[in-house]
């Protein structure tokens, strides 16, 4: 049995999005530009996951809400190097949409150890909230709709 084109263009898609999903590290949906910061607009409405070195992510002007597959973030950055991240979502002046089930609407992960943590010079400990801390910082600052 011969399948038809129309069978295959669903695995097509699906394989299509894995691999930009998989390894590209960036927005799940397109018009997020620059490494640091990196600027999301426009059409996000299947989310954002973005993976470090991005470690601020601004999500603005968007074309609608953001409105991801049950169990997946709406808005997710993380970084496996131990870095400070922060998101900024929408504006005050414009609120982000952010619709997700069984998924929280943002979400800052940072993990890991960076090379050289600052240390408190009396209590010889590392600084909570100084860039290169262990697990780093992370910093939601919400203008959204959720």
């Amino acid at each position: 049995m011969v399948a038809s084109s129309d069978n295959q263009q669903p695995l097509i898609k699906l394989v299509v999005l894995f691999i930009l999903t998989g390894f590209s590290g960036t927005a799940l949906a397109g018009n997020c530009t620059g490494s640091d910061p990196s600027d999301c607009t426009g059409d996000q409405s299947s989310g954002i996951s973005v993976t470090a070195p991005a470690n601020t992510l601004n999500v603005f002007d968007l074309s609608g809400p953001i409105q991801p597959v049950p169990g997946t973030a709406g808005i997710q950055l993380q970084s496996t190097g131990g870095s400070d991240l922060t998101v900024n979502s929408g504006t005050t002046q414009v609120n982000a949409g952010i619709v997700t089930t069984q998924a929280p609407g943002i979400s800052v992960s940072s993990k890991g150890t960076p090379p050289t943590p600052q240390n408190d010079l009396l209590l010889n400990v590392p600084i909570p909230g100084t860039a290169g801390v262990s697990g780093g910082v992370g910093q939601v600052n919400s203008y959204s709709d959720i």
